[in-house]
């Protein structure tokens, strides 16, 4: 289940929420529980509408790497979420070194590996050993997919 995270919008309408992103969906803002679109669709600014009849500008930022995110905005500056070790974000980019040896296969097996591996890390509900050994099960399940998938694509173009 993603984070939620409430923060001191100035003169909000009403409460303010930030929903970290999952690994397959984007970042995600309420006010009274009701989803905020963005500026634009490029833009990572949410105009949150306060009292007075205008909006404030919220910009929030993913940390694709670490995990969390980061808001901004007049009087705002802060961090939410608490964010993985810098070793484990780099486990669990691990399955990308598929590119290298599978290319497109490999990336693709690689990129569902780092997906996987990024909800393992962020987790709580297991140890962090045990999340290391699941996460390095999943880099060698990347390696296995990859080495079917390469296989059966050989074996189809070859007869």
């Amino acid at each position: 289940m993603a984070a939620r995270h409430v923060i001191e919008v100035p003169d909000a309408v009403g409460r303010v929420e930030v929903v970290e992103p999952g690994t397959w969906t984007g970042v995600v803002v309420e006010v009274n529980g009701r989803a905020i679109a963005k500026a634009g669709t490029l833009s990572r600014t949410y105009p949150i509408p306060t009292r007075n009849g205008g909006t404030y500008d919220l910009e929030v930022t993913p940390d694709a790497f670490r995990g969390g995110v980061h808001v901004k905005g007049s009087g705002l500056d802060a961090r939410l979420g608490e964010p993985i070790a810098t070793w484990l974000a780099v486990l669990a980019y691990l399955p990308f070194v598929l590119v290298s040896v599978g290319g497109l296969l490999g990336g693709l097996m690689g990129g569902i590996g780092w997906g996987i591996n990024r909800q393992i890390a962020t987790n709580q509900f297991f140890s962090l050993p045990v999340r290391v050994l699941m996460m390095l099960g999943v880099t060698f399940g990347s390696f296995v997919g990859w080495l079917v998938l390469a296989g059966g694509l050989s074996l189809l173009m070859h007869r």
